[in-house]
């Protein structure tokens, strides 16, 4: 089958656009599209193009079948996400057109939300047409996440995770998204906005329960995430297993917070890198011990709240550690070791 047979070509208003988003006829389909990742200075440039009559690039939708007690035809956005939804954005009052980020500062639009336009103004948004490329209902889902990884991979706009949630769909990512849900993360604020709209959460989570099935020596790297996506796409046994050990090892880190005093140990639970030398610290600790003890509790907050001041010879290589590559497999392996040796007592800052 020739994709490109299955296309008909038509140009629709944003009208039409905003109705059938609206009313939950186009919609996003998660599964293999990313995270809303557009900033508001991307939407008011975007808001300001059509404004101007300028034409935007078109966009994909694929039909998926029809509402049966409606009739409504339902599509899914396979490339156009962040135009739709800053336009959407636009017209239910969302945001208005700052001046920073208009090429156009004097403007008559300048400074206004959509209720605020002029009715010409209005009206041009209204009427503004859009060239859609309608993809038929017969195309594959495969064909469509192909087709959504090809229209993205010309340029630099997919990070490499956000391109395995186009092509993966099994059961590791799903995990690996369901504990991007806990509360932890952001009751410490570990992501970043920006990273949460990239998937940098899920990335790190994926890194995580890579560690919980292959242990400390597997490879974190962008192949190596991809290797076990593929192995636990369609196979994941140890799930639950898992989800329940992430929880219970965060659970713990939240505990040593709380009887932190000094509040140091929360700065390092929102570096990435520190995050995850505790988080596989705690584990061997837990799975020896089932539990921390007062004593293990008190080590960790005392080595975190000399951490930046201490010029003893272990304190400066673990320093060191994290300044000489964080993903470096002996660099990973080191830093656990002195950080389980610091908990268990066996060496003292």
């Amino acid at each position: 089958m020739i994709i490109n047979d299955m296309i008909k070509y038509e140009n629709q208003t944003i009208k039409w656009i905003a109705t059938e988003f609206n009313n939950g006829n186009l919609y996003v389909d998660d599964s293999f599209q990313r995270r809303y990742v557009w900033l508001k200075k991307h939407q008011i440039r975007l808001i300001e193009t059509i404004l101007m009559g300028y034409v935007i690039p078109e966009i994909y939708i694929w039909k998926v079948g029809t509402n049966p007690d409606t009739g409504d035809t339902k599509f899914s956005i396979v490339d156009g996400q962040q135009r739709i939804g800053a336009i959407v954005s636009f017209l239910n009052g969302d945001f208005k057109l700052n001046k920073a980020y208009l090429s156009e500062k004097n403007a008559d639009y300048s400074g206004k939300y959509f209720s605020e336009l002029t009715p010409t103004e209005k009206e041009n948004i209204w009427g503004y047409s859009l060239s859609l490329r309608k993809i038929l209902q017969d195309v594959k889902r495969e064909d469509i996440v192909n087709l959504f990884l090809r229209l993205n991979s010309t340029d630099k706009s997919l990070n490499p995770q956000e391109l395995r949630n186009a092509e993966y769909d099994g059961l590791f990512i799903k995990n690996a998204m369901e504990i991007a849900r806990f509360d932890f993360w952001q009751k410490y604020r570990v992501f970043s906005a920006d990273a949460l709209r990239r998937m940098g959460d899920v990335e790190f989570i994926s890194s995580l329960l890579i560690f919980l099935r292959k242990g400390i020596e597997s490879e974190i790297t962008q192949s190596g995430i991809n290797q076990m996506y593929d192995m636990y796409n369609d196979q994941y046994d140890e799930a639950e297993e898992d989800k329940t050990n992430v929880e219970c090892i965060l659970n713990q880190m939240d505990k040593i917070v709380t009887k932190d005093e000094s509040g140091e140990f929360a700065k390092f639970v929102r570096k990435n890198t520190h995050l995850y030398t505790i988080f596989i610290a705690i584990y061997k600790i837990l799975l020896k011990y089932k539990n921390m003890s007062g004593e293990q509790i008190k080590n960790i907050i005392e080595f975190y709240s000399k951490y930046e001041n201490s010029y003893d010879k272990i304190s400066m290589e673990y320093r060191e550690l994290f300044q000489e590559g964080t993903r470096a497999k002996a660099n990973r392996i080191r830093r656990v070791k002195i950080l389980s040796d610091v908990i268990e007592g066996k060496i003292k800052i």
